[in-house]
């Protein structure tokens, strides 16, 4: 795939003095950041750099969106735009300050490639680019959720050889070698303190068996509500897929839509313009051929049909009457051509 070329932009307008300093100006691609373009100012403000970036819902929703800040993920910004949906930063609707209300003065110009307005296929390529940033970004997406569940597996996996090695180090059970008397004999007072050391070494491994039940306990419910996340995260990563596809699908929808309504737009013309130059002969043929358009293309040629069959209803009256009109005279023509034609007629001689 070639590489993508991004437009530049222009920012203008802000109704806050301080800010308006600060981010108005001319925008360029610098990098990437969560599968959408970083924009860089191209001349620096109060010594700092201005950037234009993207930051998806990793930290929620109220965060994910389109920021003005002196650097990516920073904490100081100057303006935010929530839409999720662009893949370039948003022409209206800013908030300005980032925290305050929606500043209608302020707005974003995209600029088009000097080669596209060449060639006079802006809106195509513009639509064809658009499709390829949408499929960037799903793969961006696609591989940072699979990375997710590999950390997510990894970490379940190393919480389970844990829980193996604790259950492994325990003492078997009923083992009491600890409590064995010795052969001879030892006079009461030493039995006496030998029973006392082994009643705190059973106390103490009761106690050692209790926090490792209670570890494996916090272990098995950290390991279940991982699991759960899992599959909350599989899910979602379904629900975000299926989401994708549908905006993929209803945008090559739309833009089948455009290009059946182009070609009707241009029918329609082609037939309006035979009418212009319809002769006496052929008018009927051009008559049937408008009628077959309009039956078939009109009503496919979206906002431009009340224009156009407004336009061809007059060229239609028009060309009647051009025809009506060479006919009268190829009439007259022939009916004075029959005249000239004749002997004159003997005079009676007085």
């Amino acid at each position: 795939m070639a590489k993508e070329v991004w437009p530049e932009l222009t920012a203008s307008g802000c109704a806050d003095g301080t800010i308006s300093f600060i981010v108005k100006g001319h925008y360029k691609v610098s990098s990437m950041n969560h599968g959408r373009p970083v924009y860089k100012k191209q001349e620096k403000a109060k010594g700092m750099d201005v950037l234009i970036y993207f930051w998806d819902d990793r930290d929620g929703l109220d965060e994910s969106g389109w920021w003005f800040g002196p650097a990516v993920g920073g904490d100081q910004v100057w303006a935010f735009n929530p839409s999720r949906s662009s893949l370039t930063p948003p022409s209206k609707d800013w908030n300005v300050p980032n925290d305050g209300d929606i500043d209608p003065t302020f707005s974003i110009v995209v600029h088009g490639s000097a080669a596209t307005k060449q060639h006079g296929r802006s809106d195509e390529v513009s639509d064809e680019a658009n499709v390829r940033q949408r499929l960037e970004i799903l793969k961006a997406e696609q591989k940072e959720s699979e990375k997710q569940l590999k950390e997510l597996q990894a970490s379940i996996a190393t919480k389970q050889q844990r829980i193996t090695s604790l259950r492994r180090k325990r003492l078997p059970e009923g083992d009491t070698a600890f409590l064995r008397p010795h052969k001879k004999a030892d006079s009461s007072g030493t039995k006496q303190r030998r029973d006392e050391e082994a009643e705190q070494l059973r106390l103490r491994e009761d106690k050692r068996k209790q926090e490792e039940e209670e570890e494996e306990e916090q272990e098995r419910q950290r390991q279940t509500a991982d699991q759960v996340r899992l599959k909350e995260l599989e899910l979602s990563r379904k629900k975000e897929e299926a989401k994708r596809q549908q905006d993929r699908q209803r945008q090559l929808n739309e833009e089948a839509k455009k290009r059946k309504e182009e070609v009707a737009v241009l029918a329609t013309i082609e037939a309006i313009g035979r009418m212009t130059f319809a002769q006496p002969e052929d008018f009927e043929a051009v008559q049937e051929l408008y009628e077959s358009v309009k039956e078939s293309l009109l009503h496919l040629t979206g906002r431009k049909q009340a224009s156009l069959k407004s336009e061809a209803k007059r060229m239609l009256e028009r060309a009647y009457a051009y025809t009506e009109k060479a006919r009268e005279l190829k009439a007259e023509y022939e009916e004075w051509q029959n005249i000239t034609r004749q002997p004159p007629t003997s005079q009676p001689l007085h």
